[in-house]
């Protein structure tokens, strides 16, 4: 009788540690844990436990829906681009030493914009007229690809020189371009 007696109480036990196995499953806001550790007398009450019962916490979020992505007119007019310039996408490289200068792709792609909403024309025919304006500019990306696509067998810092060099012939001659058109502007003006 009293092994029946053991058994029993085993078992009861089981079901109790069952019970609160599965409570402690279920998610629960700090008030409901604090309830239950007082009522077991494992802690005090704290200072804060009226205050939260009062006010107590929202329940927690079970699903909350997925944000839609925020896309803007030069998102698509930069895909674009980059389908036409596909050599351009590969050599987008962070510049460290100049973080306010922009990439060639977003300056074409800005200007493109200004043009279709200042002048109301197309998409198409602001792209020709800015690859017209920018010239061989918008193809900096190219000579960064041309120089940062060599093996690494070429140290680092030789590839950064190359690659500004390369840059830089590239704004010396869009300057060169400029101060000739600024001064067949000028001739024409004294005509």
């Amino acid at each position: 009788a009293a092994c029946g007696a053991v058994a029993a109480t085993g078992a009861a036990a089981a079901r109790v540690a069952m019970s609160a196995w599965r409570a402690f499953r279920r998610p629960m806001n700090i008030l409901e844990r604090t309830e239950r550790l007082m009522r077991a007398r494992a802690i005090k009450k704290p200072l804060w436990f009226d205050v939260v019962k009062q006010y107590p916490p929202d329940p927690p979020l079970s699903w909350a829906p997925k944000p839609q992505p925020i896309r803007f007119p030069e998102d698509d007019l930069l895909e674009r681009y980059y389908r036409k310039n596909p050599e351009a996408k590969k050599a987008q490289r962070l510049n460290l030493f100049n973080k306010s200068k922009k990439p060639p792709a977003v300056l074409f792609v800005t200007r493109q914009l200004e043009l279709m909403e200042t002048e109301k024309i197309s998409e198409e025919a602001a792209y020709k007229r800015v690859e017209a304006e920018m010239g061989p500019l918008h193809a900096i990306g190219v000579a960064g690809q041309q120089i940062s696509a060599e093996d690494d067998s070429v140290p680092l810092g030789e590839q950064f020189d190359r690659w500004m060099n390369a840059e830089s012939n590239l704004w010396r001659r869009q300057g060169q371009r400029d101060a000739l058109k600024k001064s067949k502007r000028n001739l024409k003006s004294r005509k």
